[in-house]
């Protein structure tokens, strides 16, 4: 039982990272920094992840490889919350330094300095994008070698 509790908040957790990719905001941001096409392929990979997640919760019990799996899947995710936590800390950096603001220069300082650069540059967040990309793409192609499959709910 304790189990499919785990993997209830897993599919979770992964239904978050998704709505993390999807918000307008997160877009907004991907094509200033020319990054879109990095994010849109790290969310169908997530979108393909999330729907045999049911079927994996069930196998778990009796294939040991699903379990391994889904505790690999979980890890990686902490991964990937990490970096478009990032991302969404410097899409709301730039969004709130581009916003005109009532006040001085000085007061645009220190809200610089509150919200930290996690990145400035577009090629360092592109290649962080790609990294995990490659490593979900990895443990989504396993989902196939386990035999996981789409099923109701997923």
């Amino acid at each position: 039982m304790a189990g499919f509790v785990g993997e209830a908040v897993l599919s979770g957790f992964i239904q978050k990272l998704v709505d993390m990719v999807t918000s307008p905001e997160f877009w907004k941001y991907a094509r200033k920094e020319q990054v879109d096409s990095e994010l849109k392929r790290l969310k169908n990979i997530l979108i393909k992840i999330y729907v045999v997640l049911n079927d994996a919760e069930e196998k778990q019990m009796t294939n040991p490889l699903v379990k391994i799996w889904l505790d690999e899947l979980r890890d990686l995710a902490y991964d990937v919350e990490d970096i478009l936590d990032d991302f969404a800390t410097e899409a709301l950096r730039s969004s709130m330094m581009a916003q005109p603001q009532q006040g001085t220069t000085k007061a645009r300082g220190m809200l610089s300095s509150l919200i930290p650069s996690a990145s400035t540059s577009n090629s360092s967040m592109r290649s962080k994008i790609e990294e995990i990309t490659a490593r979900l793409q990895d443990i989504s192609a396993q989902k196939n070698d386990l035999d996981l499959r789409e099923i109701a709910g997923g």
